[in-house]
């Protein structure tokens, strides 16, 4: 792969490897030796080295490396400082895979993931605000469409963690607007897998109802529940809604 790379400017079978888990080694312990070679491999472009991270960042949530997942929390931080201070990521018109708007939300959803597992609730409220002001910031418009909606789902996510924990106008705002952005004629006719803007939509009305069974519901989409990567939707909820401190 490097050599596809630095010979041929190639990065498919990279991409391959990153995108597509059918494709990775059945061994858990060679996946994470391979996507830590990646990851620090310095002749690599600074996507792909940063989608490697991530990857071995789920390897870990998925295998409770405890030790790994502190290390990937700290390695994010700079990846995450880097595009969040980078004026051109508010108005990155670069594709999906090489979006700098769209690689800050997954390594950012990587690292909440990790606060999560860690259940370390001021971290995880503190960077939920920190995402909501950034996209206070962003014109959405000005991203690449592709890479924008696709995006929506784990922007969602981040921004869900401060509105569950705190319900405030401002939260619910931000959420309306992510709404709205996926009913746009320019990606009204958007090819993914999964339905963006029904994941926002009832993300919004189980925020606006409060019900019990829809904050459950939120904290499942925000843990990615159904995936196990080491919390329930019922620990989530009580994590950000009794500071940890319930039986």
């Amino acid at each position: 792969m490097r050599d596809q790379w630095q010979q041929n400017c190639d990065v498919s079978s990279l991409h391959q490897l990153l995108f597509r888990r059918g494709a990775r080694p059945g061994s858990a312990s060679l996946q994470v030796a391979l996507f830590q070679a990646l990851a620090e491999d310095a002749s690599l472009p600074l996507p792909e080295r940063s989608y490697s991270r991530i990857a071995l960042t789920y390897r870990a949530l998925k295998d409770r490396r405890i030790n790994l997942l502190q290390r990937c929390r700290l390695e994010l931080e700079p990846l995450i400082d880097r595009l969040e201070q980078d004026p051109g990521t508010l108005v990155c018109q670069r594709p999906n895979r090489r979006n700098r708007a769209k690689l800050l939300i997954s390594a950012s959803t990587a690292r909440m993931l990790v606060l999560v597992t860690q259940r370390d609730r001021t971290a995880l409220l503190e960077f939920s605000q920190r995402i909501g002001g950034w996209f206070d910031r962003l014109d959405i418009q000005a991203i690449e469409a592709d890479a924008a909606f696709r995006m929506t789902r784990n922007l969602c996510r981040c921004l869900l963690l401060e509105a569950v924990a705190k319900p405030t106008p401002q939260v619910q705002l931000r959420l309306q607007r992510l709404v709205a952005f996926t009913r746009e004629d320019r990606v009204a006719d958007h090819p993914s897998q999964e339905n963006h803007w029904g994941i926002v939509r009832l993300a919004l009305a189980d925020l606006e109802e409060a019900s019990a069974a829809g904050l459950e519901r939120l904290c499942a989409l925000i843990c990615d529940e159904p995936r196990d990567l080491g919390v329930t939707a019922a620990d989530l909820l009580t994590l950000l809604r009794d500071d940890g401190h319930s039986a």
